[in-house]
């Protein structure tokens, strides 16, 4: 989906391809936070599987704790399973196992960035919230194991019974609000417009330079 924002970035012209890259990349986390957001676990969580690795530690750091949200996420769904009427012992394991994953993922998330206060208070916010899981698992008799076998789970090993029935996927995530699109777009349009004057403007006829807002 990337490639999908760039090329419309592009077509769009006064902007480089580098910093249509760096404007397609945010617009694509801001979708995969989004989804998340609504509960579109799924969707998310197969972008995340078929994106590529980036070189760049700052994206690196910014896909690890997406995952990390995911994985909160998903363990919060699977909770919310146990604790209903038909819940399984299974729904139980998997809240833990997806609370330990999404500990991993934003410890990961910190140390690709040397350092993240946001990525670090959300370690500490899902070691809580696993130990309140643990809590309530107890209290529901049922025996969960200590995860030792988990500590090393990754977002790319999801158990498959985790996995949502199988959805039409959309060509594009929703954009995470008409509005910052629309305002990311006008900026461009009105770079462009102010080049072509440019361009057409007389010989030695004096030109205010315009400082870049973006």
């Amino acid at each position: 989906m990337r490639f999908c924002w760039l090329a419309l970035l592009l077509c769009l012209g006064g902007c480089d391809e580098a910093r249509a890259l760096r404007l397609a990349q945010q617009l694509e986390s801001d979708a995969l936070q989004q989804a998340i957001e609504e509960g579109r676990l799924g969707e998310a969580e197969r972008a995340l599987a078929q994106g590529e690795t980036a070189a760049d530690p700052a994206l690196a750091a910014q896909a690890e704790f997406l995952r990390g949200n995911l994985s909160f996420a998903q363990a919060e769904a699977r909770l919310e399973r146990a604790q209903a009427a038909l819940g399984k012992p299974e729904d139980w394991k998997q809240a833990v196992q997806r609370m330990r994953a999404a500990s991993l993922h934003w410890q990961a998330a910190t140390r690709a960035r040397g350092d993240w206060p946001a990525a670090r208070r959300n370690v500490e916010r899902a070691e809580r919230r696993l130990e309140e899981i643990l809590e309530l698992a107890e209290q529901a008799g049922v025996e969960v194991g200590d995860g030792a076998e988990n500590q090393t789970a990754t977002e790319n090993t999801p158990p498959p019974e985790q996995q949502e029935p199988p959805a039409e996927p959309p060509s594009l995530p929703p954009p995470p609000s008409p509005e910052r699109i629309d305002a990311l777009l006008e900026r461009m349009q009105e770079q462009l417009d102010r080049q072509q004057s440019q361009r057409r403007a007389l010989p030695g006829l004096d030109i205010p330079e315009v400082e870049r807002d973006w």
